[in-house]
Formats: structure tokens, C-alpha cells, sequence
């Protein structure tokens, strides 16, 4: 009797080996895995401008006047141009300026001016961007609070006109309405759940008055 190893039929399948799992080489130490690495950077709050914002550009058109009258002056002196210095000519038009109380006066209003604009560019600057409860760097500004709580106001049934002013601890609602005395209570409410997309929401007030009959006429009645 010859033994052997048995032969599959013909026509059974037969599984075919299956090949070893690919090895997965661990990160070495002291190197970010993938998900860190392409970890998003969160964006830097914005800083708005500062409180003297126009100033920079005002000095700037007084600095190249200046730079005009004396580009002039030195152009006259060498005799490239003709004409008179604008320097001389306005000293003359001014005359003989003597010590009196005006002049004494104006000193003063204009150091008192000076010493202003140097406490004002010293004075840190407004409150930046707030951020919003999303996180990954994302902020709103001041004005677009306001915004965000006047829509929200505006789709309280019976509001018919709104607008608000966003302060640093809160955030004041004026609305117009068609008299119903819920509706304080029921914008409140409105207007505070919008503003949980922040990760620090501002206290809400909010103030209603009832609308005169023109005016509900004018914005066709209660919505």
C-alpha cells in the first residue's frame, strides 16, 4: 500500500497563502507621528488699530509738505529755480512776533495738544479679536458682535426694528415692538444663545419700546 500526501479533486479551490502583514516601523523617538505634525497652527488674535489711527497718515502729509517747502527753499538758494523762499516770504508776512499773552497762549493750547497725543499713543490698545467657542484660531471683532445679536433679535417674532451696541462687558440691544410685554425676555433669550458661539459671551441687556402705530405701518406690522 503506497501513502502519500492526498491530492485536491479537480475543481477544488484552494486558498491561496496568505501573505505576512507589511511591518510598520515605529516613529523614532523625539519625532512627531503624522497627526501632530499636520497639526494646524492656530492663527494669531487680530489687534485692531490703534487708537490715534488717523494720526500716522496726517503726519505723514505734513512731513512731505515740509519736505516740498525745503526742496524748494534749497533749489532757490542754488539758483535752479526762480522766485523768492517760501520760508523768507512767510517769516516776513508773519512780522515781528513780540512775548504777549496771546502768543503765550497759543504755546500753551499746543504743548497741552502735544502732551495728549503722547498719552493717547502710549494707552495700550482697544481689545483684540474674541474668540470663538470653534477654537483653530478663530475670532470676531467688536462691531461684528453687535451684528450677530441685532440678527439674532431681528427673528424674534414681533421685533420690528433693532440695533446694538457691543461694549467690553456687554452687549446692548434696542429694540422696536409690537407691544407684546414677552418679548424683552424672549430676545434676551435669542440673543444670548447666539452668542454662545464665543468662548467668552458678553452679558446681554436688552431694551424694548413699542412702536407707534406710523411706524408699524411703515414696516408693515408685526412679523
Amino acid at each position: 500500500m503506497t501513502t502519500g500526501t492526498p491530492v485536491p479533486r479537480t475543481g477544488a479551490h484552494v486558498a491561496p497563502a496568505e501573505a505576512p502583514a507589511p511591518s510598520v516601523a515605529a516613529a523614532p523617538a523625539g519625532r512627531p507621528d503624522d497627526a501632530t505634525a499636520h497639526r494646524p497652527v492656530p492663527y494669531a488674535p487680530p489687534r485692531p488699530a490703534g487708537t490715534l489711527a488717523w494720526l500716522g497718515p496726517l503726519l505723514a502729509v505734513v512731513v512731505l509738505a515740509v519736505a516740498v517747502v525745503l526742496v524748494h527753499d534749497g533749489l532757490v538758494a542754488l539758483g535752479a529755480l526762480p522766485g523768492a523762499s517760501w520760508v523768507a516770504d512767510a517769516g516776513t508776512g508773519l512780522g515781528t512776533l513780540r512775548p504777549t499773552w496771546p502768543v503765550a497762549l497759543v504755546g500753551v493750547v499746543v504743548a497741552l495738544a502735544g502732551l495728549r497725543l503722547v498719552v493717547v499713543a502710549l494707552t495700550p490698545r482697544r481689545r483684540p479679536g474674541l474668540p470663538l467657542s470653534a477654537g483653530a484660531g478663530q475670532h470676531v471683532r467688536g462691531q461684528d458682535v453687535a451684528r450677530l445679536a441685532s440678527a439674532a433679535a431681528a427673528r424674534v417674532d414681533g421685533v420690528l426694528d433693532v440695533s446694538s451696541i457691543w461694549g467690553r462687558r456687554a452687549v446692548t440691544v434696542t429694540a422696536t415692538t409690537d407691544g407684546d410685554p414677552t418679548l424683552e425676555a424672549r430676545v434676551a433669550v435669542a440673543v444670548t444663545q447666539r452668542l454662545t458661539a464665543l468662548t467668552d459671551p458678553p452679558r446681554v441687556v436688552v431694551r424694548t419700546r413699542r412702536a407707534r402705530t406710523e411706524d408699524a405701518e411703515t414696516r408693515g406690522g408685526a412679523r
